[in-house]
């Protein structure tokens, strides 16, 4: 069972459990500057993510992925098969929830180990990174900044941030993304 066959079953479970709600659900997606990237993607009412660690993964990676997801993800989500199943709750904040995924058949059972929180600690500058400059600036133009062109993009996602507020950012931010045709077009699901 490798990460890449697990997904098709992550994508459907949460299909399944979030059908009512407009969202869509992107693959690896990459977090800003690092490289790391989000297995899976859901931007709706959160933004949540999934790392998938089959039982051919190995876990050296994990402690700097979480530190990626942790900066970003409103939600985030660990799914694991039985081989990494005792130790990657331990490697895993507590807010996170934990998933094992089990062949079924001719695809795979997800189950639910441990709930998942509402992150404590998301860093909005990391969040705006998501943000081309072109987006940034609109976003700032709406709310009545002008004379921005002589700024660096790192310089107007802090005055955004500064100006909106993180649960605000967060809004434009999942907005913003679901609009992306580049997105839409290699969405694995998508519900409007």
């Amino acid at each position: 069972m490798r990460a890449g066959e697990i997904t098709g079953a992550v994508a459907a479970h949460v299909r399944a459990s979030d059908a009512n709600h407009p969202s869509i659900l992107v693959p690896e997606v990459r977090i800003e500057p690092s490289n790391v990237r989000i297995d899976l993607l859901m931007i709706g009412r959160t933004l949540s993510g999934w790392e998938i660690k089959s039982d051919f993964d190995r876990l050296i990676r994990l402690p700097r992925q979480v530190t990626g997801y942790n900066s970003v993800l409103e939600y985030a989500n660990l799914v694991v098969g039985t081989k990494h199943l005792e130790v990657a709750g331990d490697l895993i904040p507590d807010w996170w929830a934990l998933w094992l995924a089990r062949p079924a058949g001719p695809g795979f059972k997800i189950t639910c180990r441990r709930a998942g929180r509402l992150n404590p600690t998301i860093d909005p500058l990391a969040v705006a990174r998501f943000l081309s400059r072109w987006e940034v600036t609109q976003e700032l133009n709406a709310r009545g900044e002008r004379g921005l062109s002589h700024l660096e993009v790192r310089e107007l996602r802090a005055l955004l941030v500064e100006k909106v507020g993180p649960r605000e950012l967060l809004r434009i931010a999942r907005s913003r993304m679901v609009q992306r045709q580049d997105w839409s077009s290699r969405a694995l699901v998508q519900s409007w």
